[in-house]
């Protein structure tokens, strides 16, 4: 069969290898394909401990209901993530061509040859994560034999499959992320050190979402992001609201007792004579004034 999985987005993001039953197992095209080219290299498929199926010496383990930011994923058949590595297309030629002998031979020798249509009548496009931006899509019969392509190269070069992580350990990856991104928006309280922690934060968190992805691991890299420089805000912000009741509190006492530009001048320098909200203590050279009121005593004691 050539069936295509698709997203709830109309996405193909995965394949089926095979669909079964109690009475009767059918694979799939690409995956005929596959193992008709790998049988010449004497690679047949064989199961693991855990039933997966195994092509050479690659594991290809099916994908989980909770697979990832899936949401409900419809698991059922044997389905694997498709690999978009490069090469992301393959070389075609038009069949009067092939009729008139004028394809290299080499284009066809030992090599996988599928004979499909391409033609815009017949609609047979599909939308995957490379034709986000055109939107014109991957004609069926050239996304077959990429994904032949990646099984055949699972089995020869042992390229590990692209898999996404649990969601509970993409939870906990984000949560530490937002964690670090929050010591750092407390550290960042300038707009020139903010800017640069956001942006220079999300653009070492991209990289080290593409290097996982090297690495046959599919991090959320938008959910990383988003978060480092939503708790780096939060906060930046909470810190600042802090700084203004703490200051506002200090001013109303200080005003009890001093003149308000003396208060501002402190509050200013406070740096000079606190740290970690402790007072530092000082040795300092100062002149005292000690005055009273003519008759102050009398005044205060007449009155309740």
């Amino acid at each position: 069969f050539s069936d295509l999985v698709l997203d709830g987005s109309g996405m193909a993001r995965r394949a089926l290898l095979y669909l079964s039953d109690d009475t009767h197992w059918e694979a799939a095209l690409s995956l005929k394909l596959a193992l008709l080219y790998l049988a010449a290299e004497g690679i047949a498929p064989v199961a693991d401990q855990d039933q997966s199926m195994r092509l050479g010496a690659v594991s290809l383990r099916p994908l989980d209901p909770d697979l990832g930011g899936y949401d409900e994923l419809d698991a059922r058949g044997y389905q694997i993530m498709r690999e978009f590595r490069p090469p992301t297309t393959l070389p075609s030629f038009p069949l009067h061509a092939l009729l008139d002998g004028t394809v290299p031979p080499d284009q066809i020798a030992d090599r996988v040859v599928i004979v499909g249509v391409v033609a815009d009548s017949v609609k047979d496009f599909v939308i995957t994560p490379l034709d986000v931006r055109s939107g014109r899509g991957t004609p069926g019969v050239t996304l077959q034999g990429l994904f032949a392509a990646q099984l055949i190269s699972h089995a020869l070069d042992g390229v590990a499959p692209t898999r996404p992580l649990k969601w509970n350990m993409e939870t906990r990856i984000i949560v530490l992320i937002m964690l670090c991104g929050g010591i750092a928006g407390l550290v960042a309280r300038r707009p020139l050190h903010l800017t640069l922690a956001i942006l220079l934060g999300a653009a070492m968190l991209v990289i080290a979402c593409y290097a996982a992805l090297l690495h046959s691991v599919w991090l959320p890299t938008a959910e990383i992001a988003i978060g480092w420089s939503a708790a780096l805000l939060s906060a930046t912000i909470g810190a600042a609201f802090a700084d203004r009741a703490q200051r506002a509190l200090l001013m109303h006492l200080f005003s009890i007792y001093a003149a308000a530009p003396i208060a501002q001048d402190l509050w200013h320098r406070r740096g000079e004579f606190t740290a970690n909200g402790h007072p530092i203590a000082l040795r300092l050279t100062c002149t005292v004034l000690a005055s009273d009121i003519n008759d102050f005593t009398t005044v205060s004691e007449s009155n309740d």
